[in-house]
């Protein structure tokens, strides 16, 4: 068994979740509901603002997963399109980066990506 130490609540940071479905690390997730007194999660859908970047891989079938949140955070996010370093960031297909406009935006880039890289951004 792994010594996985995944912090339950920091604050404005990461948040212990279950899956409800199956949910790709560092694409964006959405709440969903509580199980056992934690948040449950799903992937973001387009254009729907996020409860966080999933921390990894995860399924319904595993324990726990972290969700990384709160503002100001820098973090990888899969891109789902091109993207250039200062393009505001959206959710897109699948949970990945998208580009977005500023009323529509959850995060910055920070770096530029293809579809399929990570892209640095600046979490809002």
């Amino acid at each position: 068994m792994a010594n996985d130490c995944i912090p339950l609540y920091r604050p404005g940071h990461d948040v212990s979740v279950y899956a409800v479905t199956p949910v790709v690390g560092s694409t964006f997730v959405e709440a969903d509901g509580l199980r056992n007194a934690l948040p449950t999660v799903k992937t973001c859908p387009a254009g729907n603002k996020p409860f966080g970047v999933a921390a990894r891989d995860s399924d319904p079938k595993t324990t726990r997963v972290a969700v990384l949140r709160g503002p100001n955070l820098v973090i990888p996010v899969t891109a789902g399109v091109a993207i250039a370093a200062g393009d505001w960031i959206e959710v897109g297909a699948g949970g990945k980066a998208a580009k977005g406009t500023r009323a529509s935006a959850v995060a910055r880039a920070l770096s530029a990506a293809g579809p399929g890289e990570p892209v640095f951004i600046d979490l809002f």
